[in-house]
């Protein structure tokens, strides 16, 4: 009898520790229990973006692996006919459910877009999630695209040529280049340049030109375009007749200095070879770049002595400011599986997966969570600092922009406005390119 009772205790212990396990197992998802999926969400969307397939292939097997109630299959398009390929193939009616978006796609394609609800994600989470910059993708009604890339601009050095004019690391502020300017630019006997400390103050052999200038009026403050609702306007100070704007006007004044020859620190002009050849041949101390260039510049030259460290800022200033270039995904508004796609470029934007992207792109995360992470590589803290601060404006259509960045400039340069005059006109442009 009292062995019969023993094996029932037994096997009731035995069942009661097997419903234990299953539990265990079935919590830490080692066991799935029906479909986490949402309802709706089903079946096959399509990606487009520049990325190199062949780089995320085996994450998207991954991707793909882990969301058996749907798939995604991505399209690799080239940089260069990328915005042309997508226009065409959205007007036939073939466009992607999902596209990679670089910011200055925002203002010209919104109308492209299917926008998510602050209902599917908060404000708040947005915020707490993403670095700051990125919050160029919301407009005050919806999410154009969800934050995917950010590639920041840093400053590259030439290690040989900065400690050659006795300096550990170039100025951590603008008003310190001056001097290192003066003590760092080298000119033979007819004073033509053949080592420049920097490359300010022209448009054309300047490889980031705009968005360098763009960068030195975000410092000041200057949003230079803002949504007003479902418009855009323009966010950079206009110098009132007779009046002063001190900030607009010197970062202006001082990004076109360089290249004036009468002038103790004169480094720069447009007979020069461009920025990065100049760099990557170790004729420049400093050059503004992407970080996504580091592997090209090692490549170019790998015997080049060089580092990296956050953009220079404005002595004394509240804030930190770079320049950014962002990409988001963005759901087409012709997307037959909306549902699908959102979520698809939720979980993209997602922490699991933005780890795993920045592994294979060497690029810092979009999520702020990763970038308190340990650096991997001796550039990485940098870039990690520089997408922190990094920050970037609503361009209403970059070719016709990049024409009136370089008007501005060479009307300062040629001495056919004021600087004041300058600004004014630029801005007016702005608003005649907005309103097309």
């Amino acid at each position: 009898m009292d062995n019969k009772k023993n094996i029932i205790q037994y096997a009731i212990m035995g069942i009661f520790i097997l419903f234990i396990v299953i539990a265990v197992l079935i919590f830490s998802g080692a066991i799935k229990v029906g479909s986490n999926t949402p309802k709706g969400v089903s079946g096959s969307v399509t990606m487009w973006g520049t990325l190199q397939r062949s780089s995320i292939e085996e994450l998207l097997r991954e991707f793909n692996d882990q969301n058996k109630d749907y798939t995604v299959n991505y399209v690799q398009i080239a940089e260069a006919n990328y915005e042309s390929s997508l226009i065409d193939a959205l007007a036939s009616g073939a466009g992607p459910d999902i596209f990679m978006m670089p910011d200055d796609f925002i203002w010209k394609h919104f109308n492209k877009i299917y926008p998510i609800p602050y209902e599917r994600i908060t404000v708040r989470d947005y915020v707490d999630r993403y670095i700051d910059g990125v919050s160029i993708f919301r407009a005050p009604t919806a999410i154009f695209a969800l934050p995917f890339t950010v590639d920041p601009l840093v400053m590259y050095y030439n290690r040989d040529l900065v400690s050659a004019a006795f300096y550990d690391k170039p100025p951590e502020t603008w008003d310190g280049y001056y001097k290192f300017a003066f003590e760092t630019t080298k000119r033979n006997e007819d004073q033509a340049i053949e080592t420049s400390a920097i490359a300010f103050g022209a448009y054309d052999n300047i490889l980031h030109a705009k968005d360098i200038l763009s960068m030195l009026f975000l410092q000041t403050g200057n949003g230079i375009t803002y949504f007003n609702g479902n418009t855009l306007d323009t966010d950079i100070s206009v110098v009132p007749v007779g009046g002063n704007d001190p900030l607009t006007q010197s970062a202006l004044v001082f990004y076109t200095d360089f290249a004036n020859p009468a002038t103790d620190f004169y480094s720069w002009n447009r007979s020069l070879n461009t920025d990065y050849d100049m760099f990557v041949s170790g004729k420049l101390a400093v050059y503004f770049g992407y970080a996504s260039e580091v592997f090209g510049i090692r490549a170019r030259n790998p015997n080049l002595n060089f580092d990296v460290a956050v953009m220079p800022q404005i002595k004394d200033s509240a804030s930190q400011v770079t320049y950014a270039k962002y990409t988001g995904l963005a759901v087409s508004k012709q997307s037959k599986n909306p549902a699908t796609a959102i979520l698809v470029a939720e979980q993209m934007a997602g922490r699991d997966f933005q780890e795993k992207l920045t592994e294979i792109t060497r690029l810092p995360p979009v999520h702020k969570a990763l970038l308190v992470a340990d650096p991997v590589d001796p550039y990485d803290g940098i870039f990690k600092k520089s997408a922190f601060i990094s920050k970037s404006w609503i361009d209403p259509n970059p070719a016709s922009t990049s024409t009136a960045y370089e008007t501005l400039i060479e009307d300062v340069l040629s001495g056919r406005m004021s600087v004041a005059d300058a600004i004014n006109d630029f801005v007016s442009t702005l608003e005649s390119i907005i309103a097309k």
